[in-house]
């Protein structure tokens, strides 16, 4: 809904085309079709987003724990408020229609223009008998309300089965 209202069909047009290459390429789709994915070109956050995460499986890949470090985000206009960090999990078979289940889990929320000393971290648990991908996304809130423009969020793609 949201990434639609900003980029229209564009951006899904251009992970659909990543996905038609991954299938062209592999003779599947997968979900590692996405690992350089850019989801909003226009913006720096994704950069931002990319130099202070980590992410790591636990040793039989079932656990996957993600890091935030603290980092400056710095406001994109006078209007924003605040940020936070939501972790989405996207389980289920990318080339199966209506198969894909996706959770979400929120960071707490960071005023702009404060430094941020505490480190975010997420926690959870990974399907075994199905692919998944995991991305990291920055949202900023103008006031008590999701930011209206694109230039105010960010996603990366963090791991794959």
């Amino acid at each position: 809904h949201y990434l639609k209202r900003h980029y229209g069909n564009r951006m899904f047009l251009r992970m659909n085309h990543a996905f038609k290459k991954c299938l062209k390429k592999n003779g599947r789709v997968e979900f590692s079709a996405l690992k350089n994915f850019v989801f909003y070109p226009r913006n720096p956050f994704p950069h931002q987003i990319a130099g202070s995460y980590s992410s790591r499986l636990n040793a039989d890949k079932t656990r996957l724990l993600v890091e935030i470090k603290p980092f400056d985000v710095p406001p994109q206009n006078g209007l924003v408020t605040e940020y936070y960090f939501q972790l989405i999990l996207v389980t289920g078979d990318p080339s199966e229609e209506n198969r894909l289940e996706v959770e979400t889990m929120e960071s707490p929320l960071f005023p702009y223009g404060k430094d941020r000393t505490n480190t975010v971290r997420f926690e959870t648990d990974l399907p075994e008998d199905r692919p998944w991908l995991a991305m990291i996304k920055l949202n900023s809130l103008e006031i008590n309300e999701l930011a209206n423009h694109g230039k105010h969020y960010g996603i990366v793609v963090i791991g794959w089965s």
